[in-house]
């Protein structure tokens, strides 16, 4: 691919990223940082166009929705730990796309993970009453009773079967957003932990990044392999 193809991705994926990020927030107050939908534009970009561009857009992209919303302390960090995670996300793709020993054991493995997490940490963190900041302007309060996360994480293992069996490659990209977003995880831990002194606090926003993570895997896989699809039948008939 040429430079012009890379620094144009680069820079629409980056955009992309920053909006999503800047899309829905959820204020957490013992560490002074938010939730937000960025995961979903980090995976996406990075499964689209691999771990270059992956690194380049979840970093900058990141970064710059946090400059531009007053969580200036969390950029420098941001920009590390969201960079990586989009350099993972992408080369892991790359790597596990090319062997299928692995597909069996994922199709079993995964659903139950999802399960597992989105009931639990829906259940617990999510339920009831939410703060929302949608477009850095408008605030809501949402509640989600704690029954609507158990079934929306069986919707969600249930499709991630119907996909993987249809399309083996779906296992990949869930297997290698989850990986990136452990690092994600154990970034910012490390980060507000060490680096920002927030000490056990650091702990309380652990629940919400898994959170992002599976709100990122939910929404990027289906629309990746989606994209990928029409991308296909697109080059065939050129």
């Amino acid at each position: 691919m040429s430079r012009a193809y890379y620094v144009s991705a680069a820079a629409l994926s980056t955009a992309l990223v920053a909006v999503l990020t800047l899309a829905v927030q959820v204020y957490i107050p013992e560490t002074r940082g938010y939730f937000n939908f960025g995961e979903l534009g980090v995976y996406a970009v990075a499964l689209l166009f691999g771990s270059r561009i992956g690194a380049v857009a979840g970093g900058v992209g990141s970064a710059l929705a946090d400059l531009l919303t007053g969580y200036s302390y969390y950029a420098p960090g941001t920009l590390a730990i969201k960079g990586l995670e989009g350099f993972v996300v992408g080369y892991l793709y790359e790597k596990l796309s090319e062997s299928a020993r692995w597909r069996s054991a994922l199709v079993c493995a995964i659903p139950a993970a999802v399960f597992a997490l989105l009931s639990y940490v829906g259940y617990v963190y999510y339920s009831g009453g939410q703060e929302w900041t949608l477009g850095m302007a408008l605030t809501a309060t949402l509640a989600a009773p704690g029954i609507a996360w158990i079934l929306l994480a069986l919707g969600l293992a249930s499709l991630f079967v119907y996909l993987s069996a249809k399309r083996p490659a779906y296992a990949a990209m869930v297997l290698a957003s989850a990986l990136g977003g452990c690092e994600m995880v154990l970034g910012y831990f490390l980060y507000e932990y060490l680096a920002l002194g927030f000490g056990s606090a650091a702990l309380v926003e652990v629940p919400f990044n898994v959170g992002q993570v599976l709100v990122g895997i939910a929404g990027s896989a289906p629309l990746v392999a989606a994209l990928e699809r029409v991308l296909g039948r697109a080059r065939t008939r050129l």
